[in-house]
């Protein structure tokens, strides 16, 4: 059997052209992805509420971003930035602290409770997230000891025993 001869070899060789299509999809993808992951704030910025002023530490700690943020103002205690679960009256006195025991305010312990519950079936049903116990505590710099002793001690109560406050660092 005799074969045709092939038209390639004759045709004159062209110009190659560079199909940019597919590369500009993975330009695209790469565009969304690097803004999707890009943050302004730098590592570690926390946002604190204007009637808070931090104190000044010495420490070059630095936080843990996903860590629950337990807020003490001159007027409320707040949970993650949302929930309110205690109001501070004048002398900075708490409402709603248990009369058996001035250092636990169970509306506190109730609240990071439930949120430990959450971690905890979060880490039993996901591999790649564990319940590590950690906290932030935000308070002004005049918060007295006694309040800070009592969301220390809720704070505990509620099984979250790796405990941060959260101060200015003095060398930035």
């Amino acid at each position: 059997m005799v074969k045709a001869p092939s038209k390639r070899g004759n045709a004159p060789e062209k110009d190659m052209e560079l199909n940019i299509t597919s590369l500009i999809d993975v330009m695209t993808i790469l565009l969304v992805f690097l803004l999707k992951s890009y943050s302004a704030e730098p590592e570690g910025a926390v946002t604190v509420s204007q009637e808070i002023k931090l104190p000044v530490s010495a420490s070059l700690m630095s936080i843990h971003e996903q860590s629950t943020a337990v807020t003490v103002t001159k007027k409320a205690i707040v949970v993650d930035n949302k929930t309110q679960v205690a109001t501070i009256g004048p002398n900075w006195t708490i409402d709603g602290v248990d009369k058996d025991n001035p250092f636990k305010i169970q509306n506190l312990i109730d609240k990071l409770s439930d949120i430990a519950e959450k971690k905890k079936y979060i880490a039993d049903h996901n591999p790649g997230f564990k319940f590590d116990g950690k906290i932030v505590i935000r308070g002004d710099e005049k918060m007295p000891s006694r309040v800070l002793a009592a969301i220390l001690f809720s704070v505990g109560q509620a099984e979250f025993d790796k405990i941060q406050l959260l101060s200015i660092s003095k060398f930035e």
